[in-house]
């Protein structure tokens, strides 16, 4: 029973952890892009935006500070399915969305 106890306190830390970072909200768009995505912020936060494929790897990190929304080239990065990224400045990832990148 000690074992699940402390499960549960990890899971209650982590997401309480969570819920408060997630005050802003984050909008990528168009979607699917084409030569280029936004990412908008409801806050002005410094934070980093990470583009990662479909196996994990980062191809694109960018960091924002005290920016709205920041505009992402994709001129490099192939057509395909991928996940962007928004995480504070602390490093805890505040909203994940899928992208679609077609050129």
């Amino acid at each position: 029973n000690l074992n699940h106890q402390a499960m549960r306190t990890t899971t209650v830390l982590f997401v309480a952890l969570f819920s408060a970072s997630v005050s802003s909200q984050v909008v990528v768009y168009p979607n699917p892009a084409g030569e280029k995505v936004t990412v908008a912020v409801s806050d002005s936060s410094s934070a980093v935006v990470t583009i990662y494929d479909m196996t994990g790897q980062a191809v694109r990190t960018l960091e924002v500070a005290h920016d709205l929304k920041v505009e992402i080239d994709l001129h490099e990065v192939p057509t395909g399915r991928y996940l962007v990224s928004w995480a504070d400045m602390r490093g805890i990832r505040i909203k994940v969305e899928r992208l679609e990148i077609d050129h």
